[in-house]
């Protein structure tokens, strides 16, 4: 078996850049590890991300946010 063979082809792949707005793109993104998004930077892939990314991000922030 190859890496052509299981892989999810770019077609069905969510590109985002650094710069997109979080709020815009969780809508378009769905549970599971087929799921996640590459993240480009003019052309040149910088990054992966997922929504446990994003959940472990959004935890820190509410753990470290002042309480009011």
């Amino acid at each position: 078996m190859t890496v052509g063979e299981v892989m999810v082809p770019l077609s069905r792949t969510i590109v985002a850049g650094p710069q997109d707005s979080l709020a815009d793109l969780l809508p378009r993104m769905e549970p599971g590890a087929e799921h996640r998004v590459l993240v480009t930077d003019e052309g040149t892939l910088v990054g992966i991300l997922s929504l446990s990314d994003i959940s472990r991000t959004v935890t820190w922030l509410m753990n470290t946010a002042p309480r009011r």
